[in-house]
């Protein structure tokens, strides 16, 4: 039986745009992964500019806005008739999917580091359209709370709904404190750490209600206790209330708040979802002695498998395991994967999906085939890169191996998911005509046409040039060029180990002369500029790196020395627990970044003037972190 199958035809209307929308996101994410993997590739040798706009978009996309937009359809086929506020805020959140998507084509935009499932574009555009997105969320949270008791009582999918929709709420409230506390946009980095920690919780909480309300619609009546699920539920509910107590409690960025979330982050993101998993592969269990599973069941088991793969992963090798892309793939992957399941269910009279029966599940187990590549190749890239025993003597041949494997499986997921996609909009757009004949099938015809755009827009990236001279010939003369940066950016780092600043300032240059878009370089000129005691133009460079490449985490240390220079303790603060955060727990500079740390942070709780940049002349200069050097 549909979900929608009591709901007003005004609220389906309304449904039907709000799931319209988030498969749009969805589909425009793929193009941003495609692209992602385009200019990646060997023959595309200047896409780095490109990398941090789509990656933010493709984040962005895939998740908040595909999965809050969903939320947000399933709420409206149960809500009271829709009104202009209603549809107000559906026009609002489209307004805001389309400023995020041409943003980059205005002014493109650094990414603001430190956020894995909320990345921010230095852009006003890309700022204001995940604003205005929020604030539709909001509207369609707020007039549905009412209901909130309501749906206690209900059906799993309602009761799930119950929890989901104060979890939301808490979000919501908590990035509208920080956006109004913020005194600029990089002010927003830190505030908003704890606010990305809540979400992803908020994505097990779905998660957690798409499986309870998937095997409800498998097994009707014999899934689960009414109270059994409530406990469930609060469970999921509780890391997203402890980031807003903590948020309450502890300064934003505080040795407390940090440890805190880190402390949610490993501990009480998973076990309600383990709880349910494992009820559910009982359930599974059975059905296999009994009968054969059938495709929704199947892409249950393995959205399950998902999950438990993508935690274990990002468990194994982050003290903080929404840090890795592992944890990340696996759980939003199960997430999703759970979500398309749902819809060919619940929604399939609703918006015509039963006139391709079991096509869109067949697809969807593709896709969670293929995202468990991406969980299991960068568990595999991180592991032989902290040089584990076992990759001591093949450490860069499996590396190597992995990260080709997961560009792979990122490719045929995304195709896979770029077919669902098609799928699922050709069936909203045929509701309005349920008697027409089948068209031709044009998911062959898209997805070809879909590349050679993705191809010929990486080609364009790297073939025009560029004001700032990143242009590079391909003939015989690269060969030459890549040697006298070889060579040049050797010469800066003998100097700089031999504490010549001066003269290894020159090669570092040299070097960006040749090379504008290497983040190594823009490191080690940061710390020649250090050992000189010119903080402000350290700061500089290192962001410039940060920039370039977002993981080079070598900035960040280089980055906190030159504010806690210029007396900017927040920004040094801010820096260094970013630094902590992304480097490697054997890494040697991390005690000393530790250090630094609780001793700003005492210094700000006892309003002990900083040291501003003129205090300096007697310091030494700073080491210099592993991998500041190539």
């Amino acid at each position: 039986m549909s979900l929608s199958a009591t709901a007003p035809p005004p609220a389906r209307l309304l449904a039907t745009a709000w799931f319209g929308l988030a498969l749009a996101a969805l589909g425009l994410s793929v193009l941003a992964a495609l692209a992602l993997i385009a200019v990646r590739l060997p023959f595309f040798d200047h896409g780095m500019r490109a990398v941090v706009p789509l990656l933010a978009l493709h984040a962005v996309l895939a998740a908040p806005l595909w999965l809050l937009s969903a939320t947000a359809g399933v709420l409206a086929l149960i809500a009271s008739r829709p009104g202009i506020v209603a549809w107000g805020s559906w026009w609002l959140a489209l307004a805001g999917t389309v400023a995020l998507v041409v943003s980059p084509v205005f002014g493109g935009g650094v990414s603001l580091s430190g956020l894995f499932l909320l990345p921010m574009l230095d852009n006003a555009l890309f700022l204001g359209g995940m604003g205005t997105f929020a604030l539709a969320l909001g509207i369609v949270v707020v007039r549905s709370l009412p209901s909130m008791w309501r749906f206690a009582g209900g059906p799993p999918w309602q009761v799930a709904l119950a929890w989901v929709l104060p979890a939301l709420a808490g979000v919501l409230a908590l990035a509208l404190a920080v956006a109004v506390r913020a005194d600029s946009v990089a002010g927003l980095v830190e505030p908003l750490w704890g606010v990305d920690h809540a979400l992803q919780f908020v994505y097990v909480l779905l998660l957690v209600a798409a499986w309870a309300a998937l095997a409800e619609a498998l097994w009707p009546g014999v899934f689960l206790h009414r109270r059994l699920l409530h406990g469930v539920l609060g469970l999921a509910l509780f890391p997203v209330a402890g980031v807003i107590a903590l948020t309450i409690v502890f300064p934003a960025g505080s040795a407390e708040y940090i440890d805190g979330i880190f402390w949610l982050a490993r501990w009480a993101f998973w076990p309600a979802a383990a709880l349910l998993a494992t009820v559910l592969t009982f359930r599974l269990v059975t059905q296999v002695r009994r009968h054969s599973l059938n495709i929704e069941q199947q892409g249950l088991a393995l959205s399950l498998l998902l999950f438990a793969a993508g935690a274990a992963a990002g468990a194994a090798v982050s003290s903080d395991p929404i840090a890795t892309p592992a944890f990340l793939h696996g759980t939003l992957g199960a997430l999703t994967l759970a979500g398309l399941l749902a819809w060919q269910r619940w929604l399939a009279g609703h918006v015509g999906a039963d006139r391709y029966p079991g096509r869109p599940s067949r697809i969807a187990l593709v896709y969670g085939a293929t995202q468990l590549l991406l969980v299991v190749a960068p568990t595999i890239v991180e592991t032989a890169g902290a040089g584990h025993d076992g990759f001591r003597v093949f450490g860069a041949t499996v590396q190597t191996a992995a990260m080709w494997v997961a560009r792979a499986g990122g490719a045929a997921a995304a195709l896979a998911l770029a077919a669902c996609v098609l799928n699922g909009l050709r069936s909203t757009a045929e509701r309005r005509s349920p008697n027409s004949e089948r068209r031709r099938d044009m998911r062959p015809f898209a997805i070809g046409i879909t590349l050679l755009l993705v191809a010929g827009g990486g080609w364009l990236v790297q073939s025009v040039p560029r004001s700032d001279g990143a242009f590079v010939p391909r003939e015989h003369a690269a060969e030459r060029l890549k040697a006298d940066i070889e060579q040049r950016f050797q010469q800066g780092v003998i100097m700089l180990h031999a504490k010549q600043y001066e003269h290894a300032l020159t090669a570092f240059h040299r070097v960006l002369q040749l090379a504008p878009e290497m983040p190594e370089a823009y490191v080690n000129t940061g710390f020649a500029l250090l050992g000189m005691q010119r903080y402000k133009e350290a700061a500089d460079f290192f962001e410039s790196a940060t920039q370039l490449r977002t993981t080079q985490v070598n900035a960040y240390y280089g980055l906190a020395v030159a504010l806690e220079g210029l007396g900017d303790l927040p920004g040094a603060l801010g820096a260094m627990r970013t630094y902590v955060h992304l480097s490697k727990p054997d890494d040697p500079f991390r005690p000393k970044a530790e250090a630094a740390i609780w001793e700003w942070s005492a210094a700000r709780s006892a309003t002990t003037p900083s040291r501003s940049a003129g205090d300096g002349a007697d310091a030494q200069p700073p080491a210099i972190p592993s991998g500041a050097l190539r």
